[in-house]
């Protein structure tokens, strides 16, 4: 999804937006950090998920960003399955 929007973007002139990734949990190999990619102190970001059921994946991600002192201004969901993710979100 991160890629797909980034390629979109680019092609409607907006090619200086950055992508990254948070992790449900760091990994144990590799750089071992829960946020990959070019994400900066002071950011101002979306959040882009999948699929949203009760919101808490999202949530989680949503801390991480915020505890790197990012501010999260969107989060958007491909598809909500109408669980409660709206009502986390509020």
């Amino acid at each position: 999804i991160v890629g797909a929007t980034l390629a979109l973007a680019a092609s409607r002139g907006r090619a200086g937006l950055r992508g990254f990734l948070v992790r449900k949990e760091a990994k144990g190999h590799g750089t071992g950090r829960l946020v990959e990619g070019p994400l900066e102190e002071g950011a101002t970001v979306v959040i882009v998920d999948d699929v949203a059921t009760t919101g808490g994946s999202s949530l989680q991600a949503v801390a991480a960003v915020e505890a790197m002192g990012c501010r999260v201004a969107r989060v958007i969901c491909v598809l909500d399955r109408l669980e409660g993710a709206a009502e986390s979100f509020r």
